[in-house]
């Protein structure tokens, strides 16, 4: 009589690991689906791949994937000790490139899917075929992390006898250890962050705002620490936030409900990585350099006025300030707004004041693809947002698809309670 003893070691394995891995699945999975759905394809074909059309391609490659998922299941139930003997120490490797390699075969296919024919849903076929494909990427996504994550199993048979005994070693299988996941988070550094966050956020939730007469309701932020010379990341913090162990053992429907609630504040959302907002005054260095680098030098001085008019709408310095004439080193010291509303205003009199052409430069554009706006970090983690730069092209898109929205709202009468415009409504109680 032979016993198998599991020697993976995974149950030590931190239990957030298993929750990544299910999230990831169901991030995939909705991905896939939800773009499917809002970009229908035209049933266009980019290649076959050299297979006389696409039915042929699909029907090829999902067959040896079909192949590969048996090769899958026959390898995980020799690894799992359930082939009798049958545990050949080619099995864990056999395993994991089976599945790579199935992964890599469909791609094509899934491409062609959700790019030339969409998320189907004309009949109950179609409709049962969209979901399982998408199901199929999200579990094979999960699968993948899973095994760098948790490892292959392995196992030692001991043969024993009819009392239990052991009587000496049958077989070994070794076990394959997971890959180590070492971040650069200080966590004193990190605990810091994450409580001095959420205490100023609780504290500017007190605070009036002197523009609409309303408290502040600062309902998000977030906080990053990097250290200056490697660009290694020491604490990263986001409000609102959820214990992460919520996802441990399985996540209620109530739990997740409340994690992409927007009343709660979509906890679920890292503003860190995945929240777009305007930058404020930290874009006046890079600003900076767009001016020096189209026209203007260090020598220049512009006045620093506690307002300036575009139009018939002021522009104010914070609490109004004004400086005189001031140059840019100054104005980066004390912050003036309409200094570099003038350095902006230049550009647009000397470059493109004409609102119909989209296409002329923009100095403070280029300024900011160099500087990286609008393209991500790369930093490893995933859903990272790319910002936005509102070039000329975007605006015109954002007014053409809000006009509408905004004339509405125009006809509408404002009070305190619905405007977001800055209009002096005076103190509010």
């Amino acid at each position: 009589m032979t016993a198998a003893d599991d020697a993976s070691g995974t149950q030590s394995r931190p239990q957030w690991g298993l929750a990544a891995v299910g999230g990831l699945g169901i991030a995939v999975a909705a991905a896939l689906a939800g773009y499917a759905h809002a970009s229908p394809g035209d049933g266009a074909t980019i290649t076959t791949l050299g297979f006389s059309a696409l039915l042929p391609m699909k029907a090829w490659l999902t067959s040896a994937a079909t192949a590969l998922v048996i090769v899958q299941v026959l390898t995980a139930l020799s690894m799992w000790g359930r082939l009798g003997r049958l545990q050949p120490a080619w099995a864990a490797p056999l395993h994991r490139w089976s599945g790579t390699l199935a992964f890599v075969i469909t791609m094509p296919v899934v491409f062609h899917c959700v790019w030339s024919l969409g998320f189907a849903t004309d009949s109950a076929r179609t409709l049962i075929h969209s979901i399982a494909g998408c199901l199929f990427y999200g579990v094979f996504a999960a699968k993948m992390l899973s095994l760098r994550l948790r490892g292959l199993p392995g196992y030692r048979r001991v043969a024993v006898d009819s009392m239990g005994r052991v009587l000496g070693d049958d077989s070994l299988v070794e076990s394959t250890p997971g890959d180590t996941l070492v971040t650069s988070i200080d966590a004193k550094v990190q605990s810091v962050v994450e409580r001095q966050l959420a205490e100023r956020i609780a504290f500017q939730r007190t605070q009036l705002d002197t523009v609409t007469g309303r408290r502040y309701a600062a309902d998000s932020g977030a906080a990053v620490v990097l250290d200056a010379k490697t660009g290694r990341v020491i604490a990263m913090a986001s409000q609102p936030t959820y214990d992460p162990d919520v996802w441990t053992g399985g996540i209620t429907e109530d739990q997740l409900t409340r994690l992409y609630s927007e009343k709660a504040g979509t906890p679920l959302l890292s503003r860190a990585t995945q929240g777009q907002f305007a930058p404020g005054s930290t874009w006046k260095p890079f600003m900076t350099a767009g001016a020096l680098t189209n026209g203007y030098s260090m020598d220049t001085t512009l006045p620093c006025s506690s307002g300036f008019q575009v139009g018939n709408r002021v522009f104010k310095n914070y609490e109004s300030g004004a400086y005189g004439n001031i140059g840019f080193a100054k104005a980066l010291e004390v912050s003036c707004n309409t200094f570099f509303y003038r350095v902006g205003y230049n550009f647009w009199q000397r470059f493109g004041s004409d609102p119909a052409d989209i296409d002329a430069k923009d100095p403070l554009v280029e300024e900011a693809k160099e500087f990286g706006f609008g393209s991500r970090t790369g930093i490893d983690l995933p859903g990272e947002a790319p910002g936005r730069i509102a070039d000329r092209h975007w605006k015109q898109a954002y007014y053409e698809s809000q006009k509408d929205y905004y004339c509405e709202l125009s006809r509408k009468p404002q009070t305190p309670d619905t405007s977001d415009f800055d209009l002096d409504w005076g103190p509010q109680r």
